[in-house]
């Protein structure tokens, strides 16, 4: 119904938008839970065309490309807070969330300069009304009846809506990949949350355990840089980029919790950054090849979403288990956990040789 271009356009006016109303309305929580949330809407709309578009340029060597890319998010992340502040102090605290919004708005630009490479604009056909009777040998055959059975009508609403995840049914890779990936998601959000309370519950202060985040950040930067190489060679699979990585963060995520070594916990919580990097970024650029070309646009829709809901949960059942329990410990016992249990699905991934090149559905 939308071009790329038009709901990556209208992602970015409401990207900028929130950051605008922040800046110059909001008085009460609910009004920032408003605005926050007209970003966060902008920001989906504008993932999902983006990754497609980005897809249709480089297509051979998209793994390659999207690691690439993904290492500028630390770059990005890691200047935000300096510019914030400078704005902060230039003009005020509510200026600088109006100016930050409009700086946002440059995602409009971007997304208007959307092209399809190689390809003319391909321009939308009017539906035609089909005939009820067609005409054979100069004869109207009839519509056969006007009365439709009522099983057949549940029938073809099933198949009109089961359409919409066809790529589930279709893809059997692409069902480990998607509770692969939302795992992953939740496990980052957990523990980048929750990673500086963890350090101060196992009795580092607050200055020591900030460099915990340090570590982390770094570590991501390595695994970018990593998940790059594995790319550049064609070793990206579901080895390198699942069964290994949340080993790796599974075994590190629980030995934190049993030591109280500063340098100990950085080395650990530098190595879950590096896995963390490789994970995120391996999988993300492994999405094109689990799925039929056909079913593209569909499964990064139903990823997309997905990662969203996953993202959430990660925040609130941590947030929960620590208030239930009294210490974020038990939360990095738990995501531990869920890695060691995730890593079944990463070997039957492994073992899935079905092509994705040929759907029926």
């Amino acid at each position: 119904m939308f071009s790329k271009r038009q709901i990556g356009v209208i992602g970015g006016i409401l990207c900028g938008s929130g950051y605008v109303i922040c800046g110059f309305f909001v008085d009460t929580v609910w009004q920032l839970f408003l605005a926050f949330t007209i970003s966060g809407v902008g920001f989906g709309l504008i993932g999902m065309p983006s990754f497609l578009i980005f897809q249709e340029h480089f297509e051979e060597d998209f793994a390659t490309f999207t690691s690439c890319v993904s290492v500028f998010e630390y770059a990005a992340v890691a200047l935000m807070p300096p510019v914030l502040q400078y704005f902060k102090t230039t003009y005020g605290f509510n200026n600088a969330l109006v100016l930050f919004g409009a700086l946002s708005w440059h995602l409009v630009a971007g997304c208007t300069a959307f092209r399809v490479p190689g390809r003319k604009k391909e321009r939308h056909r009017n539906n035609k009304h089909q005939p009820t009777s067609e005409i054979i040998a100069g004869n109207t055959i009839p519509f056969e009846s006007k009365v439709i059975d009522k099983v057949e009508q549940v029938k073809s609403v099933f198949q009109k809506y089961s359409s919409l995840f066809s790529s589930l049914v279709a893809h059997q890779k692409f069902r480990y990949f998607l509770l692969l990936e939302g795992i992953g998601f939740f496990l980052f959000t957990s523990w980048a949350l929750f990673l500086v309370t963890t350090g101060t519950a196992l009795g580092l202060s607050e200055e020591r355990a900030v460099y915990l985040s340090t570590a982390g950040g770094i570590g991501g930067f390595l695994g970018k840089l990593l998940a790059i190489f594995l790319c550049y060679i064609n070793k990206m699979n579901a080895y390198t980029s699942c069964l290994i990585p949340l080993s790796i963060i599974g075994i590190c995520m629980l030995a934190s919790t049993f030591t109280t070594d500063f340098y100990v916990l950085c080395g650990l919580t530098l190595w879950s950054g590096v896995s963390f990097g490789v994970h995120s970024t391996g999988v993300f650029s492994l999405l094109p090849s689990m799925v039929c070309t056909k079913h593209l646009k569909q499964a990064v829709a139903i990823d997309f979403t997905l990662n969203g809901v996953a993202v959430q949960l990660g925040g609130i059942v941590s947030g929960m288990m620590t208030g239930a329990f009294g210490s974020s410990l038990y939360v990095f016992r738990f995501d531990a956990f869920l890695c060691f249990l995730s890593l079944p699905l990463a070997v039957l991934w492994a073992f899935d040789d079905n092509p994705t090149q040929e759907c029926n559905l």
